[in-house]
Order: structure tokens, then sequence, then C-alpha cells
């Protein structure tokens, strides 16, 4: 209603907004002159609007009154929607009450609703839906397929030789395949990760209409093959030309095939790398090796794995010209000419083999003994192979892996890596494997050391010799047979194709038997220690577990019996480690440590292991010098000089203890010039000295070593001689008669050396099949004979000597030395100790 009312007129208002436009516009009188003009343009302006008024009222009423009539129709119209509203809301509460599933309502026993039930026909109808698009499918594979033999059996028959043609329903089969795998694959869920059954279906429907298209080839080139006799020898070119010419058909038709595949297919068909014409060649092969080999015939043995692996071999034997003059000229008229058929051949064999091992391997684990006959008769069969000349270059799996892997040069072909990887590639197989011969290796050990005649020096007239030296030494038996072992474990881990297999044995197998030897040397060489009356007793223990209650422990360690046990010692420790000098120069131990240098795993492995010389700071690819065996071969020689050096002290201990009587007692000068007796004091230790020349020059010992030896044991004694006697006892007291008496009696040990080394009629040692002679054994002893030469001067002529010696230089001593006849091994400043033995030499 407050629209209705007419505008208020606040005259004070329009009264002040008039003085402020006039005050505005009109500041100075002389802006007044168009005043009326404003006036009359504002009565026009109010005449204006007041009609404008007028109208707007008029129209006001009119509008008014039709709002009226409208929110009137407009409130009947709320009120029939509000009622309508809640019948709906009533029939919808009721709708829904009914399309709830009465079960939920009432129990199991009650009726399924409707609307569940058209949910349920509905489901069932999109299954129906699906379930005949997949027999239509099936139904239209199913059909292609026979129409595809149907057609190919049906030109096979019309023709001589195989028509391509004959496989144009296949072709069409394939296709259709294709695209349902493709369409299959398009509205497949992106995670969904499961094939469909149908996919898998259709692909192995094609298969076997391949299989069935190419068994039926393969049944007339067996046909035709065993007219000619197949799989037994075959005498190709006196067969009949009717059936060489049905054989050669029939191959080719399946070359054919093969490379129609290739083309067509992709070789998607049969994925089974090899030739068509071999597999089924290699069929009947493969059925008798299961005859023989697989069941219970006698030829199938557990023990008797070389059986098998002969009757491939005698199979790739018999049939060698067969493939190269026969069926290698028919492949080169393929697209297959780069395919080496004998290999193929070879290649297409090894799987019945390696079926057979893997059958045969679990129930050979818990026999050692019989899963390495296995093992070693693999490695046979492989090297036998390799020997031939088989590798995979030229075969269809060669082929296959260089197109897979885009690989096209030679070098990077993967060679062929035995039979024996079938075992060897896993692991609880080898593990199985090298711990039985790990086991059988420290048995034989073991009876080796035990055995009563294991340090026996041993003969049997071959002229043993553990190196490429020459050197005729008698080995003791355990020495001989433990180098025997570790060349029998070479034998059975050389021709292991991985050098981390070989390795393997050789860390854990090998080197702790060469440990193990070392030891039982060495703690033999302790017991003799602690038994000797001559070392000092810090190793308890015995000697070879020969000592023990009741033995006379000196009689162990004295004389020749005691050197015997030495010389055993030695020898063994020296034949082993001349056998590791020579396994060390062998290619095979050669190729193993470059590789060990070359491969970090390896150097890792052998790092660990402090026999093995250390690899730890080479790099890779780093050459090295030495051999395998040089930090063993250290240590043995280590071992053999430390029993050298016992023998020698051993003899000269015992040569001075004997001397002690001859040192003691009283000198007299012998004036029977012509008296050769000798000194009783003397007997004993001249004939120890010769007892122990005679037994280093018959004992089968190394010519070095006994030459060493006699010179190392003279010198020791001439030192002797030279400290007691010289310089102690008779200093300041030789006279030329005492002088010469000395000399005298020194002959008497070089003619003794001389009798030992040189006297033709000296007998060998029992079971010695030799003995060394060593040239001019006197001058071993030159240096007493040259002091007992100054000692017996006379005393005319000693002062002109004494003015030499200690006056002279080294012109007048090498003139005084050529003057006495001396060696000149003397050194002035030992002539003068000597001299001052002498009783008229001067106190200085």
């Amino acid at each position: 209603m407050q629209v209705l009312q007419p505008p208020t007129v606040n005259t004070g208002l329009s009264h002040d907004r008039a003085l402020d436009f006039l005050d505005s516009k009109y500041r100075l009188i002389e802006s007044l002159t168009d005043l009326q003009h404003v006036v009359d343009e504002a009565k026009r302006n109010r005449d204006v609007l007041h009609q404008q008024a007028t109208d707007s009222a008029a129209d006001l009423d009119s509008h008014v009154n039709n709002a009226l009539s409208t929110a009137r129709g407009l409130l009947v119209s709320a009120r029939e929607a509000s009622l309508a509203r809640h019948t709906v809301a009533d029939d919808l509460a009721s709708l829904t009450d009914e399309l709830v599933s009465v079960t939920s309502r009432h129990g199991t026993n009650a009726q399924q609703p409707l609307l569940e039930d058209l949910e349920g026909f509905h489901k069932k109808l999109e299954e129906l839906e699906i379930a005949q698009t997949y027999v239509q499918i099936i139904q239209r594979a199913t059909q292609l397929r026979e129409s595809a033999l149907r057609e190919f059996n049906a030109l096979r028959v019309a023709s001589p030789s195989f028509p391509q043609s004959s496989l144009a329903q296949y072709v069409t089969l394939q296709d259709f395949v294709s695209s349902v795998v493709t369409t299959v694959q398009k509205i497949q869920a992106p995670d969904e990760s499961t094939e469909l059954k149908l996919v898998e279906f259709l692909c192995s429907l094609r298969n076997r209409t391949w299989k069935d298209i190419r068994q039926t080839l393969s049944s007339n080139l067996l046909a035709s093959a065993e007219q000619i006799k197949w799989p037994m020898k075959i005498e190709y070119h006196s067969l009949p030309a009717a059936e060489r010419g049905a054989f050669e058909n029939a191959l080719s038709d399946l070359l054919r095939l093969q490379e129609f595949d290739k083309a067509e297919t992709g070789d998607t068909a049969d994925s089974k790398p090899g030739l068509y014409p071999l597999q089924s060649l290699v069929a009947p092969i493969a059925a008798r090796f299961k005859f023989h080999f697989d069941g219970e015939r006698p030829t199938n043995r557990l023990d008797k794995p070389e059986w098998y692996f002969t009757h491939i071999l005698n199979i790739v034997h018999e049939h060698r010209s067969f493939m190269e003059t026969v069926i290698q000229p028919l492949v080169n008229k393929s697209s297959y000419s780069s395919i080496n058929v004998l290999h193929e051949f070879i290649n297409l064999l090894l799987p019945i083999v390696s079926r057979k091992i893997r059958r045969t391997v679990p129930p050979l684990l818990p026999h050692p003994s019989l899963l390495a006959h296995t093992v070693y008769q693999t490695l046979v069969f492989d090297g036998c192979l390799r020997d031939e000349g088989f590798s995979l270059k030229g075969t269809s799996s060669a082929l296959a892996t260089d197109h897979k892997t885009s690989l096209t040069s030679p070098e990077n072909q993967k060679d062929w890596e035995g039979l024996s990887e079938v075992i060897l590639g896993r692991k609880e197989w080898f593990d199985a494997w090298r711990d039985g011969e790990q086991k059988f290796a420290d048995d034989t050990f073991n009876d080796i050391i035990s055995s009563p005649g294991a340090w026996l020096l041993v003969d049997d007239g071959e002229g043993h010799s553990s190196s490429d030296k020459g050197e005729e030494v008698r080995p003791t038996s355990s020495a001989r047979r433990v180098k025997a072992l570790i060349e029998q474990v070479t034998d059975r881990y050389q021709p292991l194709p991985r050098f981390a297999h070989r390795a393997q044995f050789l860390i854990t197998i090998q080197i702790p038997i060469l440990e193990s030897y070392y030891g039982r040397i060495s703690s033999s060489l302790d017991a003799y220690e602690t038994l000797s009356s001559s070392f000092m007793r810090v190793v308890p223990g015995a000697l070879a577990g020969q000592a023990g209650a009741g033995v006379d422990t000196r009689r162990l360690t004295s004389g020749t019996e005691g050197l015997e046990r030495l010389l055993k010692a030695f020898v063994s420790a020296r034949w082993i480690r001349d056998a590791m000098e020579a396994w060390g120069e062998e290619v095979f131990f050669l190729e193993l440590w470059a590789e060990i240098n070359e491969k970090s795993a390896l150097r890792a492995r052998t790092s660990a292991h402090p026999s093995l010389p250390s690899t730890e700071n080479l790099r890779e690819g780093t050459l090295v010098d030495g051999t395998l065996f040089d930090e063993l071969i250290e240590q043995y020689s280590k071992l053999a000089g430390r029993a050298e050096d016992i023998m020698i002290k051993q003899v000269c201990y015992e040569i001075e203890g004997d001397l002690k009587p001859y040192f003691s007692s009283p000198w007299e000068v012998d004036t029977d010039d012509s008296s050769q007796t000798i000194p009783s004091a003397l007997l004993r230790p001249l004939s120890s000295l010769s007892s122990s020349l005679k037994f280093f020059t018959t004992s089968s010992l190394p010519a070095d070593f006994v030459t060493t030896a006699y010179k190392r044991v003279v010198g020791t004694l001439t030192a002797h001689f030279i400290q007691r006697l010289v310089h102690h006892r008779a200093k300041g007291r030789f006279t030329s008669a005492f002088g010469k008496q000395f000399a005298s009696n020194c002959r008497l040990w070089v003619e003794a050396s001389q009798m030992a080394l040189v006297s033709p009629g000296l007998e060998l040692r029992e079971g010695s099949n030799r003995r060394i002679k060593i040239r001019r054994p006197e001058a071993a002893w030159a240096k007493l004979v040259d002091a007992t030469t100054l000692l017996s001067v006379e005393e005319a002529e000693f002062p002109d000597v004494l003015q030499a010696v200690f006056e002279g230089g080294p012109d007048k001593y090498s003139t005084l030395s050529e003057a006495l006849g001396l060696s000149g091994i003397l050194s002035r400043a030992e002539a003068q100790d000597i001299l001052r033995a002498r009783a008229e030499a001067p106190r200085r």
C-alpha cells in the first residue's frame, strides 16, 4: 500500500536544493543575465515530469491489479502442489517398502520381490549375450580350423609336393585369432593382468592346428625315414633312388612348411627352436632312449650314467656323415642355409639327456660316490662333444637368441655351457657333489697319513721325480700319495666350465690338504726337536707316533736312524714343493690364477685364504707375476730348509760330541814319521762323519742338497776345530811339531771324506737306486788345511811368515800364500788369529 501513496513534497528541502544550485551556478551578479532562461527551462522540465508522474500513476494501478490476480492464482496452485507432494511421498514410501527384499524383513523362507527378479534376469541376459558371443567366436575358430585341415589334406593329396596355397584357410584362422586378441586387449582393463580364457583357447587352437598340419608332413618324413632304416646307421648312397627321392621330398616339404611359418606367422605357431625335419628325425631316437634308459630294463642303472652318454655319442658318430653329406645340402637349398645341420642335430639330442640327468640326480644326492661318478661322466660327455667341434654357433637356438637380443657379432654369441650345467647350475646339487668330493679327499688323506708305511721311502724303479728338473728323488709313500691325491682332485674338477667352481675346489679341498700335510711334517720336526738331546725341548709330542713308553728316544734321534727320520720329513716337503712348482706352471692353474686376478669376486674369496698369494691391492686387469702356489711353495721351502738345518746340526752335534775326548786328551808328539796309525780319540768321530756322508750320498737325496749339506758340515767342523783347539786350548802353545801332528790328524778328515764321497767300492743303501759323487771333496776342508799349514811352519821360517802376515801388505800375503800352497780362503785377519796359537808368536 505504501507504493500507492503520493510522493511527499518537502518544501524546505526543495528550496535548499534550489538555493544551492543558484549559489553554485551564479556566483556573481553579472551571471544573472540568463536566469530567466534557466527558469523557463525548469518550468518545462516540471511539466514533463508531472505528465510522466500522471502516466506512471495510471500504469501502477493496472499493474497492481494484475499482480494481485496472479498472486491469488499462485496461492491456489501452491496449496494443490503441497497436497500432491504429500500424496506422492506416501506412495513412494509404500513402493519403497514393497521393493525391499522380503527375506530381509520376514526371514529366509519369504518370497523374492519382483525388482530383484528383474535384476537377476537382466544379469543372466548379459551373461548369455557374452556367452553367445564367445560361442560364436569359438564356432568360427573351430570352423576355420576344420577348413584349414581339410583344405591342407585335400591339396596335399592332390599335389606330389607341399603347396603353400593349401594353407590359405590357416592364414585366415591366424588373422581371425589375431583380430580377437587385439580386440580383447583394447577392451580389457589396464590393471587386469589375467588373460581371458578365450584368448588362451584361441591361441591353443591355432597352435594345435599348425601342429596337426606339421604332424602330417612329419609322419610322411618318418615313414620315408623308416624305409631307409632310420635311426640305424645309413648307407645312403646304396639305397634305391625311389626311397632316397621320397625321403628328400618329405624333408624338403617340412623345410618349406617352416619357411612359411617364418614368413607368414613370424615363428609364432611353434616357438620351439630347431629345424622341423630334424625335430621329427629325433623323435624315434628319443623313443628308443626312453625304452632303454627310462624303464625297467637292465640298461637303466643309476650307477652307469656312461651307458646313456655313450649311447648318444654313438648316435652322433654314426650319423655325422649322413647329416653332413645328405641333409646339409638339402638344408642349404632353403632359407636356413646358415644352419649347421650336425650341430643342430646334436643340440636337439641334448634335451633327451638333460631330462634324464634331472630325473637321475635327486635320488643320487644321498650317495656321494654315485653322484660324483655321474658328474664326472657328464663332464667327460661335454668334453667329447667339444672335441667333436660342437658349439651353439650355427644352430637355430643361437640364431633365435641373436634375433631376440639384436646381437649380430659372433663374439656376442653365448657359448654352450655343457650338460654339466644342469647339475652345476643348481647350487644345492653342486654343493652336494663338492661336499662328497671333499669328504672323499679328506678320508683318503687321513688313510694316507695313518697308514703304517706313510713315512717309508718308496722306490718302484721308475726314477721318481716330482718336477721336471730331472732329479731322481725317492719320496716317502705319503708324499707320493698326497701328490697323486691332489692331481686326482685336479682331474676331477679340471673340466668344470666355470672358474668360480674351480676356485671352490681349489680352496675347499686341495689347499686344506696341502696345509694339513705341511702341519704333519712340521709337527714331526717339532717332535724330533723335543725328543732330541741336541735341541731345546719346546714342543711336547712324539715323532710321527713312534715315540712311546719304553722307547729309547736317543736312539730315535741319533745316528743314521735319526737322520732317516729327518730325511723323510725333508724329502716329503721337498717332493710336494717341487710338485707345486710344476703344477703352478701348468696351463690349467695359470688360467685359474689369471681369472682370479681379473675377477673381483674370486679375488675376495682367495684373499681371505692365508695359503694363497695376496690379491688385496690388485685391480682388475692387472698382470700378476708368480703362480697360484707361490705362498705354499715358500712355506714348504722353509719347512724343507728347517729339516735340512736340523740334519746338519744333528750331524755336527754328534761329531762334536765324539771329539770331546780328542780335545781333552793330552797331546804327545809322535816322533815316528812312518806311523800311520789313527789316534783312538778320532776313531769314533771319523766313523760318525763317514757314516753321515755315506747316508747323504746313498739316500737318493737331491744332488744340490748333498753338496750343500757336505759343505755346511765341513764348514761347521772346521770352525769348531779352529775355535776349540786353536783359539782356546792350544792358544800360544803350538809348536811346529804339534802343528805337523795336528795337520796329520786333519788329513784324516779329508781322507775320510774322500773315501765316503768318491770311493767306487762303497755299497748303496738298501732301496737306493743311485749314489751322488762330489768332485774334489777336499776343497771343502781348504780352510782347515790352510790353518794346519800355518801352524806347522818350520821354526826357521816362522819369523818371515809372521812378518808377511802381520806387517806385510796384501801383496806380501798373497805371495806368502802361493809359497806355502795355501788356497787363499783365509783372510789376513784369520791368518793372524791362527798364527797367535804358535808359541813363537808375539802376544799382541
